[in-house]
């Protein structure tokens, strides 16, 4: 039997982390059932910035700051389209802490304007059982903002990409 197709894709995500109180704001793929920060897709010529402001307005209506640059995470995942091709992406993550400007927060859940997806506040200490990805992002977040509210945050980097990065260079 031959191996599948295979494809490549890189993909530059704007990510913003709202938090209020001790909860974070995530979005749920009502198909796969999976958690994700807000955000979306930097389109060709855009800034992050300015992809991170367009998919508040596009998904949830709202306007927003960003305000802090926390850092970059890179994440690997393969896909297999319906073609039976399967699609190696590489995912880099831009993410920034976020100032709704038309309304105040509260822990009521946000409409969403698209219904693929749904709007929930998390409590960090329970991100554990969610199915959030990418998977890694349970250890950072909360580590995120307990530096946020001590004043002492750090740019960061991080990957899944440890694994073979390790194997690469042995």
């Amino acid at each position: 039997m031959s191996e599948p197709k295979r494809e490549y894709s890189e993909l530059k995500l704007a990510r913003g982390l709202i938090f209020h109180q001790d909860h974070i704001l995530l979005v749920q793929n009502l198909e796969l059932g999976h958690f994700y920060l807000p955000g979306g897709k930097v389109d060709p010529g855009e800034s992050v910035l300015t992809a991170l402001i367009r998919e508040f307005q596009e998904e949830l209506a709202w306007q927003i700051r960003p305000m802090k640059f926390l850092g970059c995470y890179e994440n690997a995942w393969r896909h297999p389209k319906k073609s039976g091709i399967l699609v190696d992406i590489l995912e880099m993550n831009f993410l920034w802490t976020c100032e709704r400007l038309d309304g105040e927060l509260n822990l009521k859940t946000p409409d969403s304007m698209e219904k693929k997806i749904s709007f929930h506040w998390a409590k960090l200490s329970e991100i554990q059982n969610l199915q959030l990805l990418p998977s890694e992002l349970k250890e950072i977040l909360p580590r995120l903002h307990r530096e946020l509210n001590q004043g002492k945050i750090q740019t960061f980097w991080g990957t899944s990409l440890k694994p073979q990065v390790a194997q690469h260079y042995r």
